[in-house]
């Protein structure tokens, strides 16, 4: 292609990227962080019963063997992704995917439909106002180096240049 010609990407298929990241994030990966930050409240409950972050019964049973796993793990081997298979396979797709998207919309010589910059605003906001698993002190559990912190880190690191990307446009 000639240089100063804008390169063509289906819109329907960063669409379909942006909303699978959406919802592997919104339906999976923070209900499973939000529920270890309140993993104390959780183990007080029977399994069965449910918490407005953990719609389902099987992320209930991923929070608590999640708990157990951290829990079992000693200060000085310290996890960077979940313990779960599915789990640490997902989060370590969205974390690989949403770089190459906070590119895409970072790019000058592109330029994306109204709905598809929305789209990826509603992705980017939500991982800022993730509440995860802290110490009574306030510090992050492990140093600030366990599982969900480095995640987390990753997903609103990128998550914060795709907003950066958009109001660039």
């Amino acid at each position: 292609m000639h240089a100063n010609c804008p390169q063509l990407y289906s819109e329907d298929l960063l669409s379909l990227a942006v909303s699978t990241i959406r919802n592997q994030t919104s339906k999976v990966i923070f209900p499973v962080v939000e529920g270890l930050a309140g993993q104390s409240a959780l183990i007080l409950r029977q399994e069965t019963e449910l918490t407005p972050e953990l719609n389902s019964t099987f992320l209930a049973h991923i929070v608590n063997t999640e708990a157990a796993a951290s829990a079992r793990t000693k200060s000085s081997k310290k996890l960077m992704l979940f313990d779960n298979t599915a789990l640490a396979s997902l989060s370590q797709s969205t974390c690989g995917a949403l770089p190459h998207i906070a590119n895409l919309i970072a790019r000058p010589d592109m330029s994306f439909s109204d709905s598809l910059l929305i789209q990826t605003v509603y992705l980017a906001v939500p991982p800022v106002f993730v509440r995860e698993p802290a110490t009574r002190k306030g510090r992050k559990i492990d140093g600030g180096a366990g599982p969900t912190w480095s995640v987390m880190k990753s997903i609103r690191t990128h998550a914060l240049a795709c907003l950066r990307g958009v109001s660039i446009i």
